[in-house]
């Protein structure tokens, strides 16, 4: 646990790939003045954008600006590497994991953290975690293992992707019987917090992690109860930042009992502002007003 924090390449993977925009907004200087106050953005930072031909299909799917290509790949239905059918409602996802010649097997413990981070050559391959915001009905895969309840469509599927040579290589069920996972939260450990964004159902409304190989279907209960949106962890601290999707919504810090492990509890904090109770932060306020 001692180099559990270190900024390295894999560290520096897991941090900035929390969305594909997230490497868009770092690289404008002025994204957060604007969007503090209203302000449009300007266009892509690398040039005009158009409609490209997805690589795989041949469709024009998304636009981008030249240069750029793309790969579409697991659709919903599409039968992934383990004879699963692919779930529907694609949502946040975020990169886990680099291997480099290496076996998901050979860099795994049973924590399902990595254990160390050595480079054999090899094509890059990079790990990802992606949500699919099912709600009502049953799971998506029968699976004991990652299975948390019987009437909910959501989970998480994991894939892999060659960034060497442009190939998505394979995907698979990691976590199921969950209710709309919607966004979540990288972790520098190497996994992703999956979150239901819902309060008003028995038994859902919780928090969930999912590391390269599987998730585990037992939920984060000490990070608390509501509907939950996305998150950031602290590399310095391991705390987890957490936001929620609700009109009456609060912003909380979780304080784990044991930097890095999660499971094992914690304190959960809620923000408030001195003097102004129920607040609205969903509106601007001028800095140095509240």
């Amino acid at each position: 646990m001692s180099d559990l924090f270190t900024s390295d390449r894999r560290t520096f993977l897991r941090r900035g790939a929390m969305g594909a925009g997230a490497f868009w907004m770092f690289s404008l200087p002025e994204f957060a003045t604007r969007q503090a106050y209203g302000e449009p953005l300007s266009g892509s930072p690398y040039g005009p954008i158009s409609p490209k031909l997805d690589q795989t299909t041949g469709l024009p799917l998304i636009q981008l600006p030249e240069g750029f290509k793309y790969w579409s790949y697991s659709w919903t239905g599409d039968i992934m590497s383990d004879g699963v059918a692919c779930p529907n409602l694609h949502d946040g996802m975020a990169v886990v994991d680099e291997l480099n010649g290496r076996e998901l097997g050979e860099i795994q413990g049973d924590s399902g953290r990595p254990d160390g981070d050595d480079d054999r050559g090899g094509p890059r391959r990079l790990v990802l975690v992606r949500n699919h915001e099912g709600g009502a009905g049953s799971p998506y895969v029968a699976n004991p293992g990652i299975t948390y309840e019987q009437d909910a469509g959501g989970g998480t599927t994991n894939l892999v992707f060659d960034a060497k040579n442009g190939k998505w290589l394979e995907s698979w069920s990691s976590l199921a019987g969950t209710w709309r996972n919607c966004a979540g939260a990288v972790t520098p450990w190497g996994t992703w917090i999956t979150c239901e964004e819902v309060d008003s159902l028995a038994n859902h409304g919780w928090s969930f992690e999912v590391g390269a190989e599987k998730g585990d279907p037992t939920p984060l209960k000490a990070m608390g109860r509501f509907s939950h949106e996305a998150g950031m962890v602290d590399p310095r601290t391991g705390y987890v930042y957490q936001t929620e999707d609700a009109g009456d919504c609060g912003f909380y810090k979780f304080v784990p009992d044991s930097r890095g492990r999660l499971a094992r509890g914690g304190s959960l904090y809620m923000m408030s502002i001195r003097r102004q109770p129920n607040l609205d932060l969903g509106v601007y306020h001028k800095p140095g007003t509240t």
